[in-house]
């Protein structure tokens, strides 16, 4: 875990988000191919044509949605791994530190 001045940062929490993020990014690209219902579904053509209007505005709406959750994704991915990478690199040196006794710190 990164902490500077009483802030902190766990990778591993960072790494779960973005695979929670990815998953909600697959469901979404599911909820968008959703196919149309048939206008006799509705029973009234005005229903019928308000609704396929509405399911082609909210397709829209998903897919913009769908971009930005995606520019988030790697945002926190990219973010995890430089903290992963902080860390590594801390416990790599705090390790050659115990192994010479610190005499090469």
């Amino acid at each position: 875990m990164t902490r500077s001045d009483g802030f902190a940062v766990d990778p591993d929490v960072l790494e779960k988000i973005t695979s929670d993020v990815g998953r909600a990014l697959g469901d979404m690209a599911e909820v968008a191919q959703m196919p149309e219902q048939p206008a006799a579904v509705f029973g009234h053509d005005e229903l019928a044509k308000s609704a396929a209007e509405f399911q082609d505005s909210w397709r829209e709406g998903v897919v913009e949605l769908t971009r930005d959750v995606q520019t988030i994704h790697r945002g926190i991915g990219d973010t995890a791994r430089r903290y992963r990478r902080v860390d590594d690199d801390a416990a790599a040196r705090f390790d050659a530190i115990g192994r010479d006794g610190g005499r090469s710190a």
